[in-house]
């Protein structure tokens, strides 16, 4: 089932920090339509490390930060609209912003990473992962601890 919606501005903060935690680490691609400046796309191999939304009304920003082998950080400037599109089956969701000029700036995430996962990736870097610590959006069965 996919379910998308229009996020009223008073919810943008609180939805997009919800999918940043419960996406953090997953997969991303970040494409920006601009008729001025065509397609832009970042996706190589980036995983999302931050999605939020900041400011006050009217002057509110966006920022998506995406790891990878760098980091990418991309700011979208007095966005109008925010759409969510979620995917259950695949776990997956995209996100549509348009800023006050009519640029759509479209972030694709994958499933969500769970903490066993995320806990031997950074565990072989040396560093320990918040996620690891079974926050609100891992299922009790799908955690080692659990078990």
């Amino acid at each position: 089932m996919v379910v998308t919606r229009e996020i009223p501005p008073p919810q943008w903060r609180r939805v997009l920090d919800d999918l940043s935690r419960v996406h953090e680490g997953a997969a991303a691609r970040l494409i920006v339509l601009d008729d001025e400046h065509g397609v832009q796309t970042h996706g190589e191999a980036f995983r999302l490390a931050g999605l939020t939304s900041d400011g006050s009304a009217g002057l509110e920003s966006i920022s998506v930060i995406l790891a990878g082998s760098t980091h990418v950080t991309h700011i979208i400037d007095r966005p109008r609209s925010v759409h969510v599109e979620r995917r259950w089956e695949s776990s997956t969701a995209s996100v549509q912003v348009i800023d006050r000029r009519g640029i759509r700036t479209l972030i694709s995430l994958g499933p969500p990473v769970l903490p066993d996962v995320i806990g031997r990736l950074t565990t072989a870097a040396g560093a320990a992962h918040p996620a690891c610590s079974g926050g609100p959006h891992v299922l009790p069965d799908s955690h080692p601890r659990s078990r």
